[in-house]
């Protein structure tokens, strides 16, 4: 089981352990190694085949109750189970998200009353009728090779996906404190009050993601196609990630709304 795990930084934690670096493991690390053994003895435990009774009797006490403080100490499979990782991902992009929202509501600035373009009207429109009551799915601790390349292709969009957020909260905190110590440009400015105009249509879009995310987990608990949908999602936020890089407001709508109209597993 040791042989399997990868230390954040590497090597193979029984090669640390085996030159006296233990001391480097991460806790979560060892708590997850430690979590991934109790779910082998408990499988261990409820397989009879080739195993005389007594010795499952007496090892079955011992895998469950050992199963019992795994799960006191860590009650899911650990920090690198690709569940956790996702989880993860979107766990920091609505950190951002929520950030971003707070920033625009305190921009100060005078937003022009006229009306929204037809792209960000029907985000927040969509956004607004799309299936929120999607449920996460109930992962298994032990993932097949199939299922961990789809988990894998989630984990790459998540990414993507909490670091277009982030992307987000860094342009509206450096204009907002050029505007506070008054060398924000008028270029810089409009940029600025577009961004705080579009602002909900990507915060609706960028938090169903979520939803989206989910979806595509259950399908491929319930082994159904997931992976052409999630190559759209991958284009998806690679180009939203660019786009608003580089404050390109329209095109990062624009995007958000073509894929998610596409629909493709949901």
């Amino acid at each position: 089981g040791i042989n399997a795990e990868y230390g954040g930084e590497g090597p193979r934690l029984r090669d640390k352990m085996s030159h006296g670096e233990a001391g480097d493991i991460p806790e979560k690390m060892a708590r997850h190694v430690t979590c991934v053994m109790f779910r082998v003895l408990e499988l261990f435990a409820e397989e009879e085949g080739g195993v005389s009774r007594e010795a499952v009797a007496r090892d079955a006490g011992v895998a469950r109750e050992a199963v019992c403080v795994a799960k006191q100490l860590y009650p899911r499979c650990g920090v690198y189970h690709p569940w956790e990782m996702v989880k993860t991902q979107l766990e920091q992009a609505e950190g951002h998200l929520v950030t971003f929202e707070t920033l625009i509501q305190e921009g100060n600035l005078e937003i022009p009353n006229k009306p929204l373009p037809d792209v960000i009207t029907n985000l927040i429109a969509f956004c607004e009728d799309a299936n929120s009551n999607v449920n996460p799915p109930n992962v298994p601790m032990f993932l097949g090779p199939d299922k961990v390349r789809h988990y894998k292709m989630i984990l790459a969009v998540c990414k993507n996906h909490a670091a277009t957020a982030e992307t987000l909260v860094a342009m509206v905190t450096e204009k907002l404190a050029l505007l506070e110590a008054r060398q924000l440009r008028s270029r810089q400015r409009d940029n600025l009050i577009k961004l705080e105009r579009y602002g909900p249509a990507f915060l609706g879009g960028m938090r169903h993601w979520k939803v989206l995310v989910f979806g595509f987990l259950s399908a491929v608990e319930e082994r159904r196609e997931a992976t052409w949908g999630m190559k759209v999602y991958q284009k998806c936020f690679e180009n939203t990630l660019t786009a608003a890089r580089e404050s390109k407001w329209d095109n990062m709508a624009s995007i958000l709304l073509t894929a998610f109209n596409s629909r493709t597993i949901l």
